[in-house]
């Protein structure tokens, strides 16, 4: 038997194999949207998409914005955080501060290898600095997490 037979047979025989081995599973994105009222308000939207078991990509906007017209910037800024969850456990986080004009946003929740992720929350903070001698001289506000599952 020739060498060239020889190795179409082989190929011919794992040909099937590769076939039958998934890549990654490719998920679909799931939106989210959270928003924080206020004179100025922010707001955080976009996709959270699950890039294999231990990966989730976030795509979209943060941004500042003013309700009515009337409103004036008061001093103080706006954060945003992502947090990846395996059950209970926080297995990643990326925050930060959201410019008045950020055009977009785009980062990854990498887990440790071995820990799926199964949910991600968002969260916008404001915080919020007073005239000097105020009391208090700084106040935070904070929305409650928003969590946002995998999909199946």
């Amino acid at each position: 038997m020739s060498v060239g037979r020889l190795l179409s047979i082989l190929a011919a025989a794992l040909l099937p194999v590769s076939v039958l081995v998934p890549p990654a599973q490719a998920r679909a994105a799931v939106p989210f949207r959270v928003t924080l009222g206020g004179c100025p308000g922010a707001i955080t939207e976009g996709t959270l998409e699950w890039a294999g078991e231990e990966v989730v990509k976030v795509e979209g906007n943060a941004a500042q914005y003013t309700p009515i017209p009337s409103c004036t910037r008061q001093s103080g800024f706006h954060s945003v955080a992502f947090r990846a969850y395996n059950g209970g456990t926080q297995t990643a986080q990326q925050s930060f501060y959201v410019p008045p004009d950020r055009p977009g946003l785009s980062l990854e929740l990498t887990a440790p290898q071995g820990t799926p992720i199964d949910a991600v929350t968002v969260q916008i903070c404001e915080f919020r600095i007073g005239p000097p001698g105020s009391m208090p001289p700084l106040s935070i506000l904070c929305l409650a997490p928003v969590r946002y599952q995998a999909p199946a």
